[in-house]
């Protein structure tokens, strides 16, 4: 099983980060890990929103921007 845990917390000794990790360990998958306070996560503005459609016009989703997407549809588990 694909597991992608959205990992969230901003401090280091957060409760969160800990409940989340020992709810994981009861996992049997392959966990992926995303840092949110690490990634290149952008929101949309009108520019990226007019790549967007056009994008789906052409069915064309090779642009970084649709990685997270990608991935989070590649997974059997989301952990948020």
């Amino acid at each position: 099983m694909k597991i992608l845990f959205v990992d969230s917390t901003l401090r280091e000794n957060s409760r969160t980060l800990f409940l989340a990790k020992k709810y994981l360990e009861k996992l049997d998958g392959q966990i992926n890990r995303l840092i949110l306070a690490d990634s290149k996560v952008k929101p949309l503005n009108k520019q990226s929103l007019a790549k967007y459609g056009q994008d789906v016009e052409n069915k064309d989703y090779s642009d970084e921007m649709y990685d997270y997407a990608k991935e989070f549809s590649n997974s059997d588990m989301v952990v948020i």
